[in-house]
């Protein structure tokens, strides 16, 4: 062929013993020898673009001796098939074909081995070496001729594969085939895994060398470890099988496929493993039921601990008005009857009682608490004012609002009117208060002005100018400060009975009147003198005390003075005898009179007294035929000062009390703050039974079946619903599910779920419905 080939000899070691080097053949004369063959098997490879194969060889005398009729038989070319594809020839230096060959002893005799490669494979033919008298001899040889490609194809389908379901180290399988696509037969080695990573949150720079346990197996299952042919045209399904693999994620890999004598192909794939399904279930049927959980407890229990904190807050602040200074019976009896609703209320809220009405009745009942401290605080203050007659009206108008708050069954209506006329009741008691503290200024003005043209005139300018002022002072409070006015008020009388008492005391220090005994006016002056002590303290003593002690100490000088007269009376008539009956109708005037300032005096009633011991002074003088003309004594002057002082009778005896509305009243009452709790849901009702006729313990135990059994079908349909859109969405839509994100995700779907709309759920149904394409492989 004129071809000059370059010849590359690879010797390897084959399952029959190989022939060493210059071995002898035994012949009739001698021994021959293959140079060129070194061993049993004979690997020979062109290069890149050869189509003819020349090979030299020689055969070698060994043994000194003449070898004729030796023989050398060559078999054709066999593809990896087994086809015969192409003829081998053994020729000499001359390219002439032999039949036998002879050989000089010791010679050598060159040969050349000449074949057609027709295209890149690897071909398979056997020399054998026949001699006379020797057993025959053969070698394998092997021609490869590269191949520019491997003509392989592989086809990968995607993968995925599921963690274990408690834990452990994942596996997956790669499902791919070989197929033949040139129409040449090839003897392929057994695939293996180039490299396998680990890609992290979706970063081509993070990724983590993955070490796993990799092995091929064919469709029977078995493992392939051993070259083998992939035939012309042949298609061969294969797995490679991958464990060890260290979680859930996006492992991106190389698939290697090589031969011999061509190029290895490596094919890239991406494998995706993913947590169990009953995982993702599980977390979303967690999610689920936790925001049941949620549910319920916003849409019953936190309802009822919000009434519960509601009806504990009456129940504390109606303790805080049952400890306040001084409640009487009265106060403690409406306490009571306000307590026991609450208590009731409680009751229900704190059983399985339906919450429904008891929000209703919750609110009546806060405003039935603060009528009753409102009341409380007004019937105080009702019952400070003086004098009594004051108190009638408003104490009438309190007793209904106190029916109404005793009333369990109290409407809306009720209560309105009662906290109207709660609210209206301050106004009119300072009207009242202002009208009666312009009647007493007007009666105190006139009382000076009678005091003032009074025969005893130093009396009269004392008052003047110790009571005068202040009362100017109170005119000018009246319609701006009600209690200051008051407060002045009280300072005028506490003045005016400091003088009054004054002249008392000096009114007994001058001689006894005619009708009373000397030490009788002496034990007078002394027991008076002992009451009138008050008066003469410093501090003074308050406004209530001072005049305490001067209508002490004038009623018991008016009693005395009365015990008196009526003694004398008593005496004069029992010695009238046959006098003429004007005498003694005089007499039984004086006795009458004398009598009737006892019966005052003893009542309290100070100004009819001390007018009826004029009256009887008056009489008696008449009666005893004292012609003399009136004189003005001290003790009348002092009586006459004490008369237009009690005037009025009816004072008001106590310090004012300033009424203001009932938001704005700070009398000590511990004012609860306003709370505002509102609900964040409405209970929707799907149906109500009917129930007509039925016994209501009987309907109640019906509802209550009722609604566990709807309440299980709500958590069972909200779970089946959660849990299977969950699992299209979130794990079947992901092939590489797993992982803290994912299972928050799982978690948070599931509980979210729960709290959509019907417009949501809709949407939600629509998007799990919707056919998406595949991930990408």
């Amino acid at each position: 062929m004129g071809i000059c080939l370059s010849m590359m000899v690879v010797l390897l070691a084959g399952d029959a013993p190989a022939v060493e080097p210059g071995a002898s053949l035994p012949g009739r004369i001698g021994a021959l020898r293959l140079g060129g063959l070194d061993g049993k098997v004979l690997r020979v490879q062109l290069e890149p673009g050869a189509s003819r194969l020349v090979h030299p060889l020689s055969l070698d005398e060994t043994a000194n001796a003449p070898v004729s009729r030796a023989r050398l038989l060559v078999t054709g070319l066999r593809d990896e098939s087994g086809a015969q594809v192409s003829p081998l020839s053994v020729v000499g230096a001359d390219g002439q074909a032999l039949q036998e060959h002879s050989v000089e002893p010791g010679g050598s005799v060159p040969l050349k081995l000449e074949a057609d490669i027709p295209a890149p494979g690897t071909y398979e033919a056997t020399l054998t070496l026949l001699q006379e008298g020797a057993a025959p001899s053969s070698a394998r040889l092997v021609f490869s001729r590269p191949r520019p490609a491997l003509n392989v194809g592989v086809d990968v389908a995607p993968v995925r594969g599921n963690t274990p379901l408690f834990g452990g180290p994942g596996e997956a399988t790669l499902q791919f085939t070989l197929h033949e696509k040139e129409g040449r037969p090839v003897i392929l080695s057994p695939p293996v895994l180039a490299r396998l990573v680990l890609q992290e949150d979706g970063s081509e720079d993070a990724a983590l060398q993955v070490l796993a346990d990799a092995s091929v197996l064919d469709a029977k299952g078995q493992p392939i470890e051993v070259p083998f042919v992939l035939d012309r045209r042949m298609t061969l399904p294969l797995r490679l099988r991958l464990s060890g693999l260290p979680g859930p994620g996006r492992y991106e890999g190389t698939l290697r496929v090589s031969a011999a004598d061509a190029p290895a192909v490596d094919l890239p794939f991406v494998l995706y493993l993913r947590e169990h399904a009953l995982v993702a279930f599980l977390i979303i049927a967690l999610g689920v039921v936790l925001s049941f959980l949620v549910r319920k407890y916003v849409a019953h229990e936190r309802p009822r601990m919000v009434l519960q904190h509601r009806v504990l807050g009456l129940a504390r602040a109606l303790e805080e008005l049952k400890a306040s200074p001084a409640p009487s019976s009265r106060d403690q009896e409406l306490l009571a009857c306000v307590m026991q609703e609450v208590d009731a209320v409680l009751a229900d809220v704190s059983g399985r009682a339906v919450l429904g009405g008891i929000g209703g009745r919750l609110d009546l009942l806060e405003r039935k608490v603060a009528c009753t401290r409102n009341w409380l605080r007004l019937r105080r203050a009702i019952d400070e004012m003086r004098p009594a007659d004051l108190r009638a009206e408003p104490q009438a108008r309190l007793g209904t609002v106190e029916r109404s708050l005793r009333e369990p069954r109290t409407t809306s209506e009720d209560l309105s009117i009662a906290e109207t006329t709660l609210a209206g009741l301050p106004s009119e008691l300072d009207a009242r208060m202002r009208q009666h503290l312009s009647e007493r200024l007007a009666l105190f003005r006139a009382e000076l002005h009678a005091l003032a043209s009074a025969p005893s005139s130093e009396l009269a300018l004392q008052l003047e100018l110790q009571v005068g002022p202040r009362l100017d002072k109170v005119g000018e409070l009246l319609d701006q400060d009600l209690r200051s006015a008051f407060e002045e008020l009280d300072a005028a009388r506490l003045a005016q009975a400091s003088v009054l008492a004054e002249r008392l005391a000096e009114s007994l220090r001058t001689p006894a009147p005619s009708w009373i005994g000397h030490d009788a006016w002496v034990s007078l002056r002394d027991k008076v003198t002992l009451l009138l002590k008050p008066l003469r303290e410093v501090p003074p003593p308050s406004v209530e005390a001072a005049v305490a002690a001067y209508e002490s100490g004038l009623t018991r000088y008016l009693m005395t003075l009365g015990r008196a007269l009526t003694d004398q009376a008593r005496t004069r008539l029992q010695r009238v005898g046959e006098e003429p009956p004007e005498q003694r109708k005089g007499w039984q005037q004086v006795l009458d009179t004398a009598e009737r300032v006892q019966r005052c005096a003893s009542e309290r009633k100070l100004p009819e007294s001390m007018q009826a011991l004029d009256e009887a002074r008056s009489a008696f003088e008449e009666v005893s035929s004292l012609r003399e003309a009136p004189r003005s004594s001290p003790a009348s002057a002092a009586l006459d000062a004490a008369r237009g002082a009690h005037a009025a009778e009816g004072a008001h005896a106590g310090p004012m009390v300033s009424f203001s509305s009932p938001e704005t009243q700070d009398d000590g009452i511990a004012q609860p703050a306003e709370e505002v709790l509102p609900s964040l849901f409405e209970e929707v009702r799907l149906f109500v039974p009917r129930l007509e006729g039925t016994p209501p313990a009987e309907g109640r135990a019906q509802l209550e079946r009722q609604l566990a059994t709807l309440d299980l079908l709500v958590l069972v349909l909200v779970l089946g619903m959660a849990a299977l859109s969950g699992m299209k969405v979130l794990w079947m839509e992901a092939p590489a599910w797993g992982g803290l994100n994912d299972r928050l995700l799982a978690f948070m779907w599931g509980f979210g779920v729960h709290q959509v709309s019907h417009s949501g759920l809709a949407n939600l149904l629509g998007r799990s419905m919707k056919q998406e394409p595949p991930a990408p492989p």
